[in-house]
């Protein structure tokens, strides 16, 4: 992917630590990517690693890829868990 390029995905599985995306892109495991989750009232990037992914057609699970946050603020984290 292109720096810049935004891809819209739905976020589930929010803990502190970090949440699944449902994508069909291919994200490497180990790519870092900047996210905006549209809820927070804070909409500066938070940044987290692919950890493992799950593709498209290869399972009828949900594909997607899950991720763990490696900077997000403190007001970021306590909005997310109240969300759930």
């Amino acid at each position: 992917s292109k720096i810049g390029e935004f891809i819209r995905t739905v976020t589930v599985d929010i803990s502190a630590g970090g949440c699944f995306l449902i994508t069909t892109e291919t994200f490497k495991v180990g790519r870092e990517i900047a996210m905006k989750i549209m809820e927070l009232s804070d909409q500066a990037p938070i940044i987290a690693e692919v950890r493992w992914r799950r593709i498209w057609g290869q399972s009828t699970q949900i594909p997607g890829v899950g991720v763990m946050f490696t900077k997000i603020s403190d007001s970021q984290k306590n909005e997310l868990l109240s969300l759930k």
